[in-house]
Parts: structure tokens; C-alpha cells; sequence
């Protein structure tokens, strides 16, 4: 059984982590939630935050790990916040950004995120998906937070654009599964975390190959 150290206290992301390596079958790959203190960089750019979080990922454990960063943009706002979702949510609070949805003609956004992944010799691998406006945001904010939810934005994120008409916080496990399924058959819309655990199944299956030659 191998490890993989994901640097991250968001239970959300570790279990969609979880999740995408039972749909790729990588049942020998053991996932290990680990909180680190990194410094993060301001930068427009999610790739360059991301790269140097995991490089000091990597410094403090010097085995596999991997980071998550993300940005979300806003359609009628000129694509923002973007990486500064996290400082937005802190200093208005999901039910002020439903307010301001209320206020908005278009209320389509996106969601970019990066892996990054440090393979055991330290060589960085990044894996990014870019939702395009699947989603929506609705004013009305669902009355509690999911177990699973990588952030607050989840209880008016509605993933309109597949055909659900709910916020991603109000979904049962069968629904979420359903969903993460749906992203993962999606080239144009697969889930970062999804393209890191196929890219693991796929190095398994390569150096199965080479011992058999």
C-alpha cells in the first residue's frame, strides 16, 4: 500500500481525493490528510501558488504530497475574486456574496483548479481543470454546511450546467457520487483531482508493463 500525503485540513477536498482514486481503482494508494503551515505567494497566477506550496510540501516530508489551490471567477465581474475566494468569503461572510448574486443579471461563474503533485523524487507533475460556467450562484443560501464541502460557497453553488437545479451543499452521497462521475467522463471538465488519480493508475499500469517485458 502506497501513501500520499495531501497538505490540506479541508475535509472536503480529502474526500473528494478519496473519492477520485476509487473511480480511477487505485485501491493501493492510501491517502493521509496532513495539515502544513506553507506560505502562500500572492499571485494572479493559481499554477505559481500552488507549485510553490507544494515545493515546501515536499522540503517537510520528502515523500509524495500534493496540494490544492483554486480561483473562482465570476462572470459579471470580470472573472472576480480568482484566487482570492478564500479573503472574500472571510471578509463578507456566503450570506453577503448570496446578496450580491441576488443583484447580478448574469450569475454564471467558474471554477479553476491546480494540483500540484510531488512525486518521490521531488519532480512536480500539475493537473488543472477549468470548469468553463457550469455553474451558477443562487441568492438563496442553503441552510447548512455539507461534511464534504471544500468551502462555504457550496451552499449557493448550484452545477446548473450538468442539469442539477440545487446547491452543491444540499446533495446526498448517491447525488455527489453521481456528480463526480460526470466530471470525471468530461475532458473539457474534469476535476483536477480526478486527472491526478487517473495519471496514478496510468504510472502504475506503465511500470506493470515494463516488468512484464
Amino acid at each position: 500500500m502506497k501513501t500520499l500525503i495531501f497538505a490540506t485540513s479541508n475535509t472536503g477536498k480529502f474526500a473528494w481525493l478519496e473519492r477520485a482514486l476509487r473511480i480511477a481503482e487505485m485501491h493501493d494508494v492510501q491517502p493521509i490528510m496532513k495539515k502544513m503551515d506553507l506560505v502562500e505567494i500572492q499571485s494572479d497566477s493559481i499554477e505559481a501558488i500552488s507549485l510553490h506550496k507544494a515545493e515546501q510540501a515536499y522540503a517537510l516530508v520528502k515523500q509524495p504530497v500534493l496540494v490544492l489551490d483554486g480561483g473562482f471567477y465570476i462572470k459579471e465581474l470580470n472573472g472576480f475574486p480568482g484566487p482570492f475566494l478564500r479573503y472574500m468569503i472571510d471578509q463578507m461572510g456566503v450570506h453577503a456574496i448570496a446578496k450580491l448574486a441576488g443583484t447580478l443579471t448574469d450569475t454564471s461563474c467558474s471554477f479553476k483548479n491546480v494540483v500540484t503533485y510531488m512525486d518521490e523524487n521531488g519532480q512536480p507533475h500539475q493537473f488543472t481543470d477549468d470548469t468553463g460556467t457550469i455553474f451558477t450562484l443562487t441568492d438563496q443560501v442553503w441552510p447548512h454546511d455539507h461534511p464534504q464541502q471544500w468551502s462555504a460557497m457550496w451552499r449557493i453553488l448550484v452545477p446548473s450546467g450538468l442539469g442539477y437545479h440545487q446547491p452543491l451543499a444540499s446533495m446526498d452521497e448517491k447525488m455527489l457520487q453521481d456528480y463526480a462521475l460526470q466530471r470525471s467522463k468530461q475532458d473539457d471538465d474534469n476535476s483536477s483531482l480526478n486527472k491526478l488519480a487517473f495519471f496514478l493508475r496510468d504510472q502504475k499500469n506503465n511500470t506493470s508493463k515494463k516488468f512484464e517485458t
